[in-house]
């Protein structure tokens, strides 16, 4: 699921195809990045789910976490978004 949605993201940021040109491609390299570290951890999930699958658990819980908590950029590009449509 991780390595689809990071297709996804890559199409509608590629030169902010699905956003407004107004928003600063700085935003979208913030939030590439972080999602980048998801899909790395991700990876290691489930390579650890062979060793101890409570951890792998955790691991995926976290993330879920992380991802559901929305941060500055992604606030920020929405208000970016919102505001030029």
């Amino acid at each position: 699921m991780a390595i689809m949605f990071q297709l996804l993201w890559r199409y509608a940021a590629h030169n902010n195809r699905l956003f407004s040109h107004a928003v600063d491609p700085a935003i979208t390299r913030h939030i590439a990045r972080s999602y980048n570290i998801g899909l790395v951890l991700y990876l290691a999930a489930v390579l650890i789910d062979i060793i101890s699958p409570p951890v792998s658990l955790a691991i995926s819980i976290g993330l879920a976490v992380f991802f559901a908590i929305p941060n500055r950029q992604v606030q920020q590009l929405m208000t970016t978004s919102d505001t030029t449509a």
